[in-house]
């Protein structure tokens, strides 16, 4: 509290010395140059100050609650929001690619079952970070996920390819012969 009212004296002086200074339109770089001697480091320093006291003191209570035990270096887990991956369908005339964006995604977590022939679901788990212990806020979400997709048309479950690259799990199918489009052949003519 010490710290905040010398911080709140200083802006005080500023202020004062900022309202007396003379704009002269002639010669505005020296007013200029006055205000730059004014808003010192020091001056930016106290800012920074101000409004991380501000940041703690003015947040909604639930805001302020959530950010006590984001900062706080317990055991006690946060509440944590489920994780549903985010997903792409694409659908060719042989396949259909389920694209799912999963960051730190345990690969030898990921398990997809069959429902049906156009409903599948994926389920997994994202590891938390190496440094959860020292966590300051946490946007991101961790641990178990299951998402259930239906497909645009059948799919062939025997014959999956899976690939997971930069935070991107890709499932590929072949559809079922059943639903797959039949492109039209050459057709004989008589003569």
């Amino acid at each position: 509290m010490k710290h905040l009212r010398e911080t709140m004296k200083h802006f005080q002086k500023t202020a004062e010395r900022l309202s007396k200074l003379g704009f002269n339109s002639e010669q505005p770089w020296k007013t200029l140059s006055q205000m730059n001697e004014l808003l010192d480091g020091e001056f930016w320093e106290n800012m920074a100050t101000l409004g991380k006291y501000a940041d703690q003191t003015w947040r909604e209570p639930e805001e302020k609650e959530e950010t006590e035990q984001a900062v706080a270096k317990t055991s006690a887990k946060a509440p944590v929001k489920k994780f549903v991956p985010n997903v792409d369908l694409f659908k060719t005339d042989s396949r259909v690619i389920v694209s799912c964006e999963i960051s730190g995604f345990d690969r030898d977590s990921l398990e997809v079952k069959f429902v049906d022939p156009r409903t599948i679901i994926i389920m997994g788990r994202v590891r938390e970070h190496t440094f959860a212990h020292a966590r300051l806020s946490r946007e991101r979400s961790y641990g178990k996920f299951r998402r259930q997709i239906t497909l645009p048309v059948a799919i062939v479950p025997k014959k999956m390819k899976v690939d997971y690259a930069d935070g991107v799990l890709e499932l590929q199918f072949i559809r079922s012969g059943k639903t797959r489009r039949k492109q039209p052949g050459p057709t004989k003519t008589e003569s």
